[in-house]
């Protein structure tokens, strides 16, 4: 895989750029001094640097290359005709190189160093054209040090830098790795350029990871005592072999990991979001989020929601317009001239894992990002689209994620709920539209108001304060009361499996999702240090507004659309939010109303004590 991916890079004539993320006594850092090996001792003058953490990790990759010198011969005789294969060391080195360096005789020239994080200083006038960081994730501070190293390696295409590392957690100092890793699973542009993941789970060394059975009835009798957490890894790697379990129960019981699957796992990853399990007070136990990744799966359909026709489309959004929405994939977009959403201008901010059908009670909850839109670092704005499931599991249908301002999101809201309308069809519930009302929020949900853009809109109801009447506004509000609400009811759902989730992003950013403090705060959670968790709070808001709903939901039917004499510049609340709230008796809850929904205080009063 490493020697494909380096291929791919020189095949296309563009600097080497990836990153590793490997299991323990997997050969990586053997396959990358061979790499950089084989480019030294062909092209003169090719300056190489190795760099680790302490010096000697960087010794002991740079024995490496003394063993293949010493093990390559001399010469080779071709047709009777002495080739010299060997390049010469200087004189003085005796044919023993040095630990620290290894230099080649002229012509040839070439030369190797090693490094720690904390010499570094004596190679930053240096030019180099292969650099190898290995054991990256436990650098003091990875940002410092290749803000410092990068500039000293050349651009020219003939350039390459192996980042490799066994993962070392999210945080403190794994947490430069973890990002380095994520971008480039995800194909996203860093500081480094375009960087491509390596990454060699344990069950993938399917011949240097595995133990031979004495005889073939001892292997039968083994697959009869798999545990359910082996059947369960089993069933997301069926290819798995009897000789590789017995090869990790061998090592998970040892002295080093002591049945300690969580150590395990960081040493001998079998995918990338349990490889780098956040520590602390993490929302979501280990075990849970490793059982979520065995369910995860790819999309059906890769795209976005586009609203009017294409000469429309590239057009603000209009009371007309959303409620004509298409779905295109990235080549139907281009092959209209639509422009993207997104301000990567990307086309493939929508993934659906399952349509809508017929009848389906569906709800869009959607995480207005914070931040500037058009930095790359800036939250994201998420909209997660579930299915209510009255005999079964609920269901997580579809995600839109991407970076753009408040208002145009707020069109994007209005467009997919009009879309997965049409799906459900007009005798279904009709889909709710649940946007946040918090921070940039507002924007949007006063753009989707204002022009009335889509009308089923959740309102929250702000608890009255003595003297003062109670007020409503349109959208989910997040404080310190309904954000610990949001988390009690995601962590019941999925600690009780009562919704499947099989969007895999999600699932990594609930392993970085933590209780910031003890207190129940607008800022108590989210992702650890520089992790998002955007996807996790659209799916938590989801996850309340399916609870609340399977209590409280009527069997009404259909959208109420705003009447055209309805003065939009109505001077009280009352006023402009009676053409969407018409109240109803609850059927077997004397004495309530449909428009006391809007208390969370009675919503949640009654999950706990309807049936």
């Amino acid at each position: 895989m490493l020697h494909n991916t380096t291929q791919w890079f020189r095949d296309h004539r563009i600097p080497i750029r990836i990153i590793i993320c490997k299991c323990r006594r997997a050969g990586l850092s053997t396959g990358v001094a061979a790499q950089i090996y084989d480019d030294m001792t062909t092209v003169p003058n090719t300056w190489s640097l190795i760099v680790a953490n302490q010096i000697k990790p960087s010794e002991n990759v740079l024995s490496m290359y003394t063993r293949f010198w010493l093990n390559t011969p001399e010469k080779l005789n071709l047709m009777g005709e002495d080739v010299y294969i060997r390049p010469p060391l200087p004189d003085q080195y005796r044919n023993k190189p040095p630990r620290d360096e290894m230099i080649f005789e002229a012509p040839l020239s070439s030369r190797i160093f090693v490094a720690t994080s904390k010499s570094l200083e004596a190679y930053l006038s240096f030019g180099f054209q292969n650099i190898h960081a290995t054991e990256a994730a436990h650098y003091e501070d990875g940002d410092e040090l290749f803000a410092n190293l990068y500039p000293t390696l050349s651009t020219d295409a003939h350039s390459a830098l192996y980042v490799e590392s066994t993962p070392f957690g999210r945080e403190g100092r794994g947490s430069w790795f973890f990002r380095q890793c994520s971008a480039a699973a995800d194909n996203t542009e860093t500081e480094y350029g375009q960087m491509k993941l390596v990454f060699i789970p344990w069950h993938k060394m399917r011949y240097s990871f595995s133990l031979p059975f004495a005889s073939d009835a001892k292997e039968r009798a083994f697959v009869k005592s798999y545990t359910v957490e082996e059947k369960e890894i089993l069933r997301k790697y069926p290819y798995i072999e009897p000789a590789q379990f017995l090869w990790r129960r061998v090592i998970l019981r040892g002295p080093v990991f002591n049945l300690d699957a969580e150590k395990f796992g960081e040493k001998y990853p079998e995918d990338l979001t349990t490889a780098f399990l956040s520590t602390g007070s993490s929302v979501f136990a280990p075990k849970t989020i490793r059982r979520l990744m065995g369910s995860v799966k790819d999309p059906v359909w890769v795209g976005d929601v586009y609203w009017g026709e294409p000469g429309e489309g590239n057009e603000p959004a209009t009371y007309d317009t959303v409620r004509r929405p298409h779905f295109l994939s990235e080549g139907e977009a281009r092959s209209q001239g639509r422009r993207s959403h997104l301000n990567e201008r990307r086309f493939d901010a929508l993934r659906v894992w399952r349509w809508p059908r017929k009848g389906e009670q569906l709800f869009l909850c959607c995480d207005v990002g914070g931040g500037d839109p058009m930095t790359k670092n800036a939250d994201y704005s998420v909209i997660t689209v579930g299915a209510l499931n009255a005999w079964g599991q609920d269901e997580y249908l579809m995600r839109w994620r991407g970076h753009l301002n408040p208002v145009a999101f707020g069109w994007v809201c209005a467009t997919l709920a009009w879309a997965v309308r049409y799906q459900v069809g007009e005798n279904a519930v009709a889909p709710e539209l649940v946007p946040e009302w918090t921070g940039p929020g507002r924007a949007t949900c006063t753009e989707i108001d204002i022009r009335n853009l889509y009308p089923n809109l959740y309102r929250y109801q702000v608890p009255g304060v003595h003297g003062f009447p109670k007020s409503k506004h349109i959208g989910w509000e997040s404080n310190a009361k309904t954000k610990a609400l949001m988390v009690n009811y995601m962590l019941m759902m999925v600690n009780q499996r009562l919704i499947e989730i099989p969007d895999e992003r999600l699932v990594d950013e609930m392993a970085s999702y933590k209780q910031l403090d003890p207190y129940s705060s607008e800022t108590s959670f989210g992702g650890a240090a520089g992790i998002h968790d955007d996807l996790v709070t659209g799916f938590s808001m989801l996850c309340a507004m399916l609870r609340i709903r399977s209590i409280t939901a009527t069997e009404s039917s259909g959208i109420t659309e705003l009447d055209d004499t309805i003065d939009l510049d109505a001077s009280s609340e009352d006023e402009a939010f009676d053409p969407f709230a018409v109240s109803t008796p609850i059927p077997g809850l004397p004495g309530v109303m449909s428009d006391d929904l809007d208390d969370e205080n009675m919503e949640e009063a009654l999950f706990w004590s309807v049936g």
